[in-house]
């Protein structure tokens, strides 16, 4: 008898084990991390916001001519990703799905950017001053959302976690302890001594500080004020950011440029974009027509942009008392040198503020140029870049391209020194 109790326990024990095995195996298959049993939204819905996303983006976004000029077959994308939505219909699925869309459609160099927003970019958002001056463009985030849980399931995919985890603990952390901030700064700023007296390198690996924390706000300065104490009578500051990534302007503006310039600097952008009721909601400038641009004086524009407006780049100057100033300054850029380092890259170029060495490190990426598209059922919201930028020749801006590129196979670092000792 109590052989059969035992061997009944087993057996009960061993079919409880296969169920929730089968059932963990279900889930993976049909869903994403297990959150397939119900689903807040109908497929339906998935598909009316889908179609709505694609409806708005053609009618706003300036580069579905540029797409057929290159070749870049959207439609293509378009029926791919619907596809992906009929077959595991989950929220998340949802989710991950347009956000594939979305860096598919970015990975275009020609084309300007569209992503799904996350928490992570919402915090950006918040915190960054040129998104501030635009209230609608944060606005979109203060409705009531019905996808706040599955966008937290999402920011676990791929290496997004580890970004925000970091993140989290530098910005929100560091503003309780100022050993996190300065673990943040040991972490993100090397100074390299090349030769003594003479030869700097600051290597910069990500950008990741931001002024509305004030004890990380304080703890870059105090180091900054220190770098440059220690570097004041060099003759040659190498700022390397070849592997250098950023979210918001706070760390170059304010503690690299307005620390060593006498005075403030900026140069101007033309901004092109399509003047629809919509986009007007986030381009709202004094704006004109594009036919009065030389370079579309001549050129029908009706199915491309129709109006343009001018934004000053400006850093004021809070020069330090112990600072660089005198020094020859070099910037290091590569493949990997990414985000708001691209914009800080072309306004060094632009105001002379340095000598840029290394190889095109592609468009600027200013975030003047988002807008919304928040979408009806789902309350998912994705970015799209509005804007096109015209160089000081009206022509649109392409790559941003070094003042002195190397050739394949070359150091940045090894041709900037050759430079300097020539």
């Amino acid at each position: 008898m109590r052989r059969r109790v035992r061997n009944r326990g087993i057996v009960l024990t061993a079919l409880f084990f296969s169920v929730c095995i089968g059932i963990a195996a279900f889930a993976l298959i049909m869903g994403d991390r297990g959150d397939v049993f119900s689903s807040y939204f109908s497929k339906q819905e998935m598909f009316d916001d889908y179609e709505y996303f694609w409806s708005k983006l053609e009618e706003n976004w300036p580069y579905f001519h540029i797409a057929q000029e290159n070749d870049v077959d959207l439609n293509e994308i378009k029926k791919k990703y619907k596809k992906k939505i009929s077959w595991k219909p989950s929220d998340i699925n949802f989710y991950n799905t347009m956000s594939d869309m979305a860096d598919e459609i970015s990975s275009h160099r020609e084309l300007g950017k569209v992503y799904a927003v996350d928490y992570y970019w919402q915090l950006i958002m918040s915190m960054d001053k040129r998104y501030n001056a635009n209230p609608e463009t944060l606005a979109v985030f203060k409705e009531e959302d019905k996808n706040k849980r599955y966008i937290q399931r999402y920011v676990r995919k791929h290496l997004n976690i580890r970004t925000i985890d970091n993140y989290s603990i530098y910005i929100i952390a560091g503003a309780y302890n100022s050993s996190v901030a300065q673990d943040s700064f040991n972490t993100n700023i090397k100074v390299e001594i090349i030769e003594q007296d003479k030869i700097a390198k600051i290597k910069i690996n990500s950008m990741f500080v931001s002024m509305y924390n004030s004890i990380m706000a304080e703890t870059y300065e105090k180091n900054f004020r220190r770098i440059y104490k220690d570097l004041s009578n060099y003759e040659h500051i190498i700022f390397d950011l070849t592997n250098c990534v950023g979210t918001n302007s706070d760390l170059w503006e304010n503690f690299i440029v307005a620390p060593n310039i006498e005075t403030d600097k900026e140069y101007d952008i033309t901004c092109i974009y399509n003047d629809t009721e919509y986009n007007k909601i986030y381009y709202d400038k004094s704006s004109g027509p594009v036919s009065e641009l030389t370079i579309f004086k001549s050129s029908d524009t009706s199915n491309i942009v129709t109006s343009y407006f001018k934004h000053a780049v400006r850093v004021k100057s809070n020069l330090y008392e112990d600072n660089i100033l005198k020094a020859k300054k070099w910037i290091l850029v590569g493949e990997k040198t990414r985000l708001e380092t691209k914009n800080f890259v072309n306004y060094a170029k632009e105001t002379k503020f340095a000598t840029v060495v290394g190889d095109t490190i592609g468009k600027i990426d200013v975030p003047l140029g988002v807008a919304m598209i928040k979408l009806p059922n789902t309350s998912l919201v994705l970015a799209y870049d509005g804007l096109q930028y015209l160089d000081d020749e009206g022509y649109k801006l392409g790559d941003i391209i070094p003042d002195i590129q190397i050739s394949e196979g070359e150091d940045a670092l090894a041709v900037c020194l050759d430079e300097i000792r020539k």
